[in-house]
């Protein structure tokens, strides 16, 4: 089997998600009679794109995998995948492999989500005291572990999301960034002139106006928000969330909250990963949204490096699946969707779905 090596810096494109209309006709008629009935059906025909990360029983990105490995089911039918390309961060090699069998090239996203407990009766004094520890170990896994190619963004969220610095490369500007937002020192107004110049896609339109704290006053509106500009940014991204819970959504607007916030990760391609903060266990709510984005859980209490290692890893790699789904024109909703490789001791994980409105 290939192995990693070799960091490649080109960046590759996502291809654009493509539509196109279909008219159905059935039957004929003869000239000297009347129509006796036409049968039309207008099909919206998309090319759905799906990345999907494959682990083997130990945790080890999968390579080599064809259309023929995977099985895929959308909404409970079964889809014929078309095509399987393999995105990595490095270049694959084996002995004696051709140059042209090499791994689409991809620099990788991420972006740290501190999720700091807002001040007030609701305060958790235990995470607030526990978060710088979690950033000292956030700023170990930078300066040990990033690639070149790693771009990092990392943002707050107290009440209201804050962006303390856009995506970069520079290793002593993520690390400044991580300590301020574990300290509570992220600022609450956005200043062009003194913001850093993003390296390649930008949060930055986020944060054009001061409105964005008032569209952000729950966790779950704040991802919603944040999904919409990652959706401009090529290929997988992965959102690592530390601190506040996502406690069970109980009333209507609560689920409709959870559930946009669903649909507007998967459909930005936003994989989320929480990391525990205060060694409390692990939380459903945080659980939940991690399975159905394709992310994970990777939990070895306190310790923050070696999960952040996992997480590295296992993003080494990733499959872009594409599939045609066909719908009635006009017909909007959620599509759900499942993948699984045909050998069961393999692990795909992909998001759960994507909306079509």
């Amino acid at each position: 089997m290939p192995s990693f090596a070799a960091v490649q810096r080109n960046r590759a494109v996502q291809p654009a998600v493509r539509s196109a209309l279909v008219a159905l006709y059935a039957g004929s008629t003869p000239a000297q009679e009347e129509p006796a009935g036409r049968i039309e059906e207008e099909l919206e025909v998309r090319e759905v794109l799906l990345d999907v990360l494959v682990t083997g029983p130990q945790g080890h990105v999968i390579v080599g995998l064809g259309k023929d490995d995977f099985v895929v089911e959308e909404d409970g039918d079964p889809i014929e995948v078309e095509s399987v390309s393999f995105y990595s961060n490095r270049r694959l090699l084996a002995p004696g492999a051709p140059a042209d069998d090499a791994a689409v090239p991809e620099d990788r996203y991420f972006v740290f989500l501190f999720a700091r407990p807002p001040m007030g009766p609701s305060r958790d004094p235990l995470l607030a005291a526990r978060l710088p520890k979690a950033g000292r170990g956030c700023v170990e896994w930078v300066a040990r572990h990033l690639l070149p190619n790693d771009h990092v963004a990392v943002a707050t969220f107290d009440g209201g999301l804050n962006l303390v610095r856009d995506f970069t490369l520079d290793i002593g500007g993520i690390e400044e960034a991580i300590r301020r937002a574990t300290r509570g020192k992220a600022p609450r107004k956005h200043w062009p002139t003194r913001t850093a110049t993003a390296s390649g896609p930008s949060l930055g339109s986020l944060f054009a106006d001061d409105t964005v704290r008032d569209r952000t006053a729950t966790l779950s509106k704040a991802m919603v928000q944040l999904a919409q500009p990652l959706g401009e940014v090529p290929g997988r991204k992965v959102l690592i969330l530390l601190g506040a819970d996502l406690p069970a959504a109980v009333s209507g607007p609560q689920r409709r909250d959870r559930q946009a916030m669903i649909e507007a990760l998967n459909g930005s391609n936003v994989a989320v990963y929480a990391l525990d903060v205060t060694g409390r266990g692990r939380r459903p709510g945080l659980e939940h949204v991690t399975r159905v984005t394709g992310g994970g859980y990777p939990f070895h209490g306190r310790d923050l490096v070696e999960p952040l290692r996992e997480i590295e890893r296992e993003n080494s790699g990733f499959y872009l699946l594409s599939y045609r789904s066909a719908h009635r024109q006009g017909e909007g909703g959620y599509r759900r969707v499942a993948v699984r490789t045909t050998n069961p001791e393999l692990e795909a994980r992909a998001r759960s779905g994507y909306g079509d409105r």
